[in-house]
């Protein structure tokens, strides 16, 4: 490294990183850009490879390498700041809130459908792993709301499914009785049936499921359990997150019929030893 000059030596780093992409060791690759603070490379590599980050557990991964970047990069840039609220969201949700607010901002002013319903969607999602205060949520389903209704087109059906399933969280702890409740439940169950999306349709599952149980209609609740349980088993990509909101929805249902409460402590002594092995914490 001495024998060369500063900018040979970024070109060596460059190039060399771009052998590695080419051969798959995108991890190696992402150390030596950063090294050659080479961010026009940089950014487009880990947006690129966010989603499959995320999709195989590797958030903190991900968190790691958008940490890297100037901050003067990352408020600019919305999908930077989007992902980085999203593999936050399991360990700082507080954070993660803030983050995804800035990209939902960013994205709106920018026009960018697709990225402020993601964004909406990550930030509602932000209150239900924190537990503390749920009135902020108000201004988010008011915005959606005024926005984008249940008959609204979106950009993509996964889109639409993780916005639905959003809706059904937040209406669920807030405004149960919201006149739309039930057509965001049905379509959030039936876009959960037609995606390969594991983890977005957990959520739809786990937010209906806790939204008929809090209605009294626990046939249906325990139904959906059900359908959880078994989807979370056949998947090995489920994330801890999506686990640990099952063993709550399974200790809730099983916590209301007295017959089932062995079944109840059980959930929760799994949920609590899945926690302990991951580090990620929901209320």
């Amino acid at each position: 490294q001495d024998a060369f000059a500063p900018e040979e030596m970024t070109g060596i780093r460059q190039k060399a990183a771009g052998l590695l992409i080419d051969s798959g060791h995108v991890d190696d690759a992402v150390a030596l850009l950063v090294q050659a603070r080479d961010w026009k490379r940089f950014v487009p590599l880990v947006l690129d490879r966010a989603p499959s980050l995320m999709a195989q557990g590797r958030g903190e991964t991900l968190c790691g390498w958008i940490a890297k970047l100037p901050e003067e990069i990352l408020k600019h840039t919305p999908w930077l700041l989007f992902w980085y609220g999203i593999c936050t969201l399991p360990f700082a949700p507080g954070e993660s809130r803030k983050l995804l607010e800035r990209a939902f901002h960013l994205f709106e002013a920018q026009g960018v459908r697709s990225g402020m319903l993601l964004a909406w969607s990550g930030a509602v999602q932000t209150f239900l792993f924190e537990f503390h205060d749920f009135k902020a949520l108000d201004t988010w389903t008011g915005w959606l709301d005024t926005h984008m209704g249940p008959e609204a087109d979106f950009p993509s059906a996964d889109i639409k499914l993780s916005v639905a399933a959003g809706m059904v969280g937040a209406l669920g702890w807030r405004k149960p009785n919201h006149p739309a409740m039930r057509d965001w439940v049905n379509i959030a169950l039936s876009l959960a049936q037609e995606t390969s999306n594991v983890d977005i349709a957990l959520r739809a599952y786990t937010n209906s499921a806790l939204y008929f149980l809090w209605m009294g209609e626990f046939s249906e609740c325990g139904s959906l359990i059900e359908d959880m349980r078994r989807l979370a088993s056949r998947s090995r990509s489920t994330s801890p997150s999506r686990l640990l909101s099952l063993k709550i929805a399974e200790a809730m249902y099983y916590n209301s019929i007295a017959e089932f409460r062995e079944r109840a402590i059980q959930s929760v002594l799994d949920g609590m030893e899945t926690a302990e092995k991951t580090g990620v914490h929901i209320f």
